[in-house]
C-alpha cells in the first residue's frame, strides 16, 4: 500500500484502467474545485455516451456510474491552487480487488 495525499479515503489502480491526472492551475483556468470535479465527471459521461454507454454522476458521491456501478473514480488534490491526481476510468479490468473496498460515500447511495 502507498500513502498519498489526495481526495477520498482509498483507491485502487490496476490493469484495465485508464488513469488521467490533469494538472490545472485553477485560478488561471477560472475554475472552482466543484467546477473541476464536474468537468471531469462530464468528460467521462460524454466519452461513455460516444461509446453508447449511458452514464451519470451523483452529487453525494463523486465519480461516474452506470446502473449504480462505478465506471470512473475521482480523487482530486489541490495544492497551491493547482490540481493533482484525477480520474480512474474502469475500461476492462478484473473487479475482484474492489471486493475489499467499501467506500462510505457509495453506501450512502444504497
Amino acid at each position: 500500500m502507498l500513502q498519498i495525499d489526495r481526495g477520498g479515503q482509498v483507491t485502487y489502480h490496476g490493469p484495465g484502467q485508464l488513469i488521467v491526472y490533469p494538472l490545472i492551475d485553477l485560478k488561471r483556468a477560472a475554475l472552482s474545485v466543484r467546477d473541476l470535479v464536474s468537468a471531469l465527471e462530464n468528460a467521462v459521461i460524454n466519452y461513455a455516451a460516444e461509446l453508447g454507454v449511458q452514464a451519470h454522476c451523483h452529487k453525494s458521491a463523486p465519480g461516474v456510474y452506470v446502473d449504480e456501478r462505478k465506471l470512473a473514480s475521482l480523487g482530486i488534490r489541490i495544492r497551491r491552487g493547482s490540481s493533482y491526481h484525477g480520474v480512474a476510468l474502469n475500461v476492462d479490468m478484473d473487479l475482484k480487488p474492489f471486493d475489499r473496498i467499501d467506500p462510505a460515500a457509495f453506501r450512502a447511495l444504497k
